[in-house]
């Protein structure tokens, strides 16, 4: 089965760019903070300053819950997909989990945290709660909500491992279809998205590929454009 080879190494892809917020986001730290905030961004201390980021969990949850969606839709013989939190447990793995792992399974794909660019400031959102029967907001709910606003910037990153984005394999084609998605700003990330919070668009987007001759010869590899890489696999296909 493609994508259980850990132990050789063939080849990799790193994907990079900028992750731009197309709406409010809202990262949700575990912890409440004092003073007004209910729900605060998560933060982290970089060079003696507290700034915003969202976390590679996240942003590996959200592609992760693309790519079921994705990959439910071709529904084709070979391209089952598990429902978590009942993910594969056995031999006969899911096509997303050959992806981005499971309980026995180790990822193909790696997210690194994604830290501001630049300065990136928070602002609080006002939210109320609202009764589902009655339509009508709850006595005494307003709650208050920290987000980072349109246009703030985040640095992204994305590292696969043994699967070929160049080949005709399912798993590099949902692959390239959550990079396009993210580059045309239609994946969500965080909370609250059901009221358009969370859009973001991966923009500045570069693609280097390493190989085994790259890695002996000390080579940071060949760059490909999102686009570069689309026409490539067209042309061979």
């Amino acid at each position: 089965m493609e994508g259980e080879d850990f132990d050789v190494f063939k080849l990799r892809y790193v994907v990079e760019g900028e992750l731009v917020s197309e709406t409010m986001l809202h990262v949700g730290a575990a912890e409440t903070s004092s003073g007004t905030v209910d729900n605060p961004f998560m933060k982290v201390e970089v060079r003696g300053r507290t700034v915003p980021f969202i976390p590679g969990s996240s942003l590996k949850g959200a592609l992760r819950a693309e790519a079921e969606r994705i990959a439910r839709g071709k529904n084709v013989k070979g391209v089952a997909v598990c429902t978590p939190p009942k993910v594969c447990d056995g031999d006969d793995v899911c096509v997303v989990c050959r992806i981005f792992g499971s309980k026995k399974l180790a990822s193909h794909v790696k997210i690194p945290d994604a830290y501001p660019i630049g300065e990136v400031s928070t602002l609080i959102k006002p939210g109320v709660a609202i009764d589902r029967v009655l339509g009508a907001v709850f006595t005494g709910q307003l709650y208050m909500i920290e987000a980072v606003p349109p246009g703030a910037r985040f640095r992204f990153k994305m590292i696969i491992d043994n699967i070929d984005l160049e080949g005709g394999g399912v798993e590099a084609e949902i692959l390239r279809a959550l990079l396009r998605e993210l580059a045309s700003g239609s994946i969500q990330i965080g909370g609250r998205k059901s009221a358009g919070m969370g859009f973001v668009r991966l923009e500045n987007v570069k693609v280097r590929k390493i190989t085994v001759d790259d890695i002996l010869e000390g080579r940071e590899g060949s760059e490909i454009s999102l686009e570069g890489l689309d026409a490539r696999v067209s042309r061979e296909c």
